[in-house]
């Protein structure tokens, strides 16, 4: 009796630790800009690591975690780092760091998901506390609580130390999730309004960043989750609450809630903006320097690859161009395949408001790795992580739907 009271204690002590890094996941972000050089004692990455702990009782987890493809998918990404610090250069210890950080988010991503896949109801308040607790730090932010100048409604809000495309895709993820799972709390309308007033605060900061695979990705991922989704009888609400965000758009841009610089480049999308990316040029550059370095510059080490060109930035931009460039195409063919199988997943999900989060929010990461460096980062391992989740809450509402013993609580699924 006393071994399973500590196991249901750790147990909680787990779902709990995993609930904190979620919801902190936004101010986990501004901690740089919080406590400047002292990136590394962030309390959020210490709690990280204390899930390496519990990784190594792997053999429990192969029969409470059904997709162990993806899983060890990932696991050879992270194993591929670890390797690659053999030709690492110039920095072989700015390489185990970078490798040491992926399998620390690795065991957060696994151990988080066998802990909470069975507590729906736990889920759902935690879904609300994210989107909540990003509202506030985005209400800090817009009264330029983090920023070192004066705030404009013509200007991106910047951060100092850190870029404001990190912060921007962290307030995405949060905005995206929260849209995708509204209807989670229709049976609380009271819950509901407060989740959509929460959800307007973040699109609304989402706007002031500028970043536009963030704006436009949240409205594209919406659209694709429907279309992929929809019944014919939704499809009414669902033209009805496009137009109203298409009409909020038009509002958005004729009354100067943003102006100036900020609204040409949010709204300025003509094929000329498009073809002069700099990153098109990050990406080009990036591939011929591959083509003569085989092996890649090893884990970490992607900065010294773009100090040879002439480039502001230091990095690709792009998580699949970034992994083949560090780790060889191997990494890459490897992400590559654990997205094919992701989707491939997602797409064989029985109940359909899990389908469509998932849907949505793949769809959203993906536009997301496909314009930013996030292998090594949170931005990276949590959305994974909400995407598995959803895949093992499908799989275990129609393992047990017929059993009476089965604790799912899946009642406004």
């Amino acid at each position: 009796m006393k071994i399973i009271s500590n196991f249901c204690r750790l147990d909680l002590v787990l779902k709990l630790i995993s609930a904190i890094l979620i919801i902190a996941f936004p101010l986990d972000q501004l901690y740089p800009v919080i406590c400047p050089n002292m990136d590394f004692l962030s309390p959020l990455k210490i709690l990280s690591g204390f899930f390496v702990l519990f990784i190594f009782r792997i053999k429990s987890f192969n029969a409470s975690i059904h997709y162990k493809k993806e899983i060890y998918l990932l696991l050879s990404v992270v194993l591929l780092c670890f390797i690659s610090i053999s030709w690492a250069e110039p920095d072989k210890f700015r390489a185990f760091v970078y490798s040491l950080q992926m399998f620390v988010l690795w065991s957060f991503c696994i151990v988080s998901v066998k802990y909470l896949k069975s507590d729906f109801k736990f889920v759902k308040r935690l879904i609300f506390g994210m989107v909540v607790f990003a509202a506030i730090v985005a209400i800090f932010i817009l009264l330029g609580f983090f920023s070192p100048s004066k705030l404009s409604v013509s200007n991106r809000i910047g951060f100092g130390l850190i870029g404001l495309n990190s912060i921007a895709i962290s307030m995405g993820y949060s905005a995206m999730l929260g849209i995708l799972c509204v209807s989670l709390f229709s049976k609380r309308r009271l819950l509901q309004i407060i989740f959509i007033i929460c959800i307007c605060v973040i699109c609304y900061l989402v706007l002031r960043l500028g970043t536009r695979s963030v704006i436009w990705g949240i409205l594209v991922s919406f659209v694709l989750a429907n279309i992929f989704v929809l019944k014919k009888k939704d499809f009414k609400k669902f033209i009805l609450t496009f137009l109203i965000i298409i009409i909020g758009c038009v509002i958005i841009y004729n009354l100067d809630i943003v102006k100036g610089y900020l609204a040409d480049r949010i709204f300025d999308l003509n094929a000329e903006t498009i073809t002069n990316n700099s990153r098109i040029n990050l990406w080009l550059k990036g591939i011929n320097w591959y083509f003569s370095n085989p092996l890649g510059s090893g884990a970490g080490n992607e900065k010294g690859i773009y100090m040879l060109f002439d480039t502001q930035s230091k990095e690709s931009h792009n998580t699949i161009l970034s992994t083949i460039n560090q780790i060889s195409i191997v990494g890459g063919i490897l992400l590559l395949a654990f997205l094919f199988f992701m989707i491939k997943k997602g797409l064989s999900i029985k109940n359909r408001t899990l389908k469509y989060i998932f849907i949505g929010f793949y769809i959203f990461f993906l536009i997301q790795i496909f314009k930013g460096s996030l292998l090594q980062t949170r931005l990276f391992w949590h959305p994974i992580m909400f995407l598995l989740l959803t895949l093992e809450i499908d799989f275990l509402i129609y393992e047990k739907q017929n059993s009476c013993t089965s604790k799912l609580d899946t009642s406004e699924v």
